[in-house]
């Protein structure tokens, strides 16, 4: 291995990148102390201030920042091609300029520009790992009305196979993600996947006693009530629905969703529970103390088929802070990594009497015990071993 390599990390967003600059970042910015030069492409349509926003940030991550806009006009198939094609000088010449030789597209949309450019890359002996980011064609189907057997879905299945295919690395959260690949797309080296960690900084996601209070008497919770939390996004896919019913035979329980979207989230609170539920948005290094006012963490998904493929950020969060946790056992790897731990409870439908007994005994558990489990398991430098493992090129 060389003393330095130079790694090119490919990105396609909407207007906001919240999971680049929290997850991301942090991991490119890790790997420099190990010999990477780490460099972003990012495909947005974010208004030009938050390009801005997004190009200083990485900059004090020390990590070299570029941003292709995509001109969005219908159909939407057509205007995404349009935006690869007119990136693909811009890229090979940003290539040649960093002296890049790893190329990490991630998803389904960066692999596409990667097909386009394969014979110019191969040219250039630049190794490509192929951070395959769970499932998302299957999420698509699941809830996003993607129809199997379309012209889109072919279309989007035969770019995925060609860079799992052609790739030196895939990378997945899960290993029911792997055996899915080894399953659906021809003959393949399982050697080729590494199942990496979506891991937070230990450092910045701890518990805080002083913010716990302070928080709580904003929200107005009292002593003898429990609050739950569910942070992140909201949408077809969070199972919230389930929570709104826990609750309803739980009256000392409130209820906080931690998220940007404030009027999706504020239109999906049933009337019956607009007193206990509780909508805020906060700046991100505001997340762990509304976290260390929460008794409970919500990671519940509506159940399909593309969960399997999921590794969510947040459980992370949530078990750092000593937080225990509601999830599901179909969320990528839970069912085996989660089963045998007193602070994690794996919800189905029929357990509702199992799940508040655990609830009850919640107070028993130790929050130190809990952040160590997180930390071996979820924090960043758990993510970073696993990166560097994929990366042993």
């Amino acid at each position: 291995m060389k003393n330095t390599r130079n790694l090119l990390f490919i990105t396609w967003d909407g207007a906001s990148s919240n999971y680049l600059e929290t997850l991301f970042f942090p991991i490119l910015k890790g790997l420099q102390q190990y010999g990477f030069q780490t460099s972003v492409f990012q495909f947005s349509w974010a208004p030009e201030v938050e390009v801005d926003r997004i190009r200083e940030l990485a900059k004090n991550y020390s990590i070299n920042y570029f941003h292709q806009k995509i001109y969005l006009f219908p159909p939407r198939s057509i205007s995404a091609w349009w935006s690869l094609m007119l990136s693909k000088k811009k890229l090979l010449e940003l290539i040649d300029q960093q002296q890049i030789d790893i190329l990490m597209p991630r998803s389904t949309m960066p692999a596409w520009i990667v097909k386009m450019l394969y014979g110019d890359l191969t040219k250039r002996s630049i190794k490509i790992v192929f951070d395959a980011d769970g499932l998302p064609i299957l999420e698509r189907v699941d809830f996003a009305g993607l129809r199997k057997g379309s012209w889109k879905y072919q279309s989007l299945f035969t770019i995925e196979s060609f860079l799992i295919q052609h790739a030196y690395r895939i990378l997945c959260r899960s290993n029911s993600s792997i055996a899915y690949h080894l399953k659906n797309h021809g003959q393949l080296s399982k050697s080729k996947f590494v199942k990496v960690v979506n891991g937070r900084d230990s450092d910045f996601f701890i518990h805080n006693t002083v913010r716990r209070e302070e928080i709580r008497k904003k929200l107005g919770i009292q002593n003898q009530e429990m609050l739950w939390v569910h942070s992140g996004s909201i949408g077809k896919a969070y199972d919230l629905d389930t929570v709104f019913g826990l609750m309803r035979k739980r009256t000392a329980v409130k209820l906080l969703i931690l998220t940007r979207q404030i009027n999706e989230a504020l239109g999906q609170v049933p009337a019956d529970l607009k007193e206990r539920v509780m909508v805020e948005s906060a700046a991100f290094f505001e997340i762990p103390s509304y976290l260390s006012a929460a008794d409970l963490g919500i990671a519940l998904r509506t159940p399909a088929p593309s969960l399997k493929g999921l590794a969510p950020i947040k459980l992370g969060e949530y078990l750092l802070c000593g937080l225990p946790v509601l999830a599901n056992p179909e969320i990528g790897d839970l069912e085996e990594e989660m089963s045998a731990v007193q602070f994690c409870f794996l919800f189905q439908k029929g357990l509702e009497s199992a799940f508040f007994k655990w609830l009850d005994e919640l107070e028993k558990l130790n929050s130190s015990e809990i952040r160590a489990f997180g930390v071996s398991h979820y924090s960043l430098e758990e993510s970073l071993k696993s990166y560097l493992k994929a990366l042993e090129i």
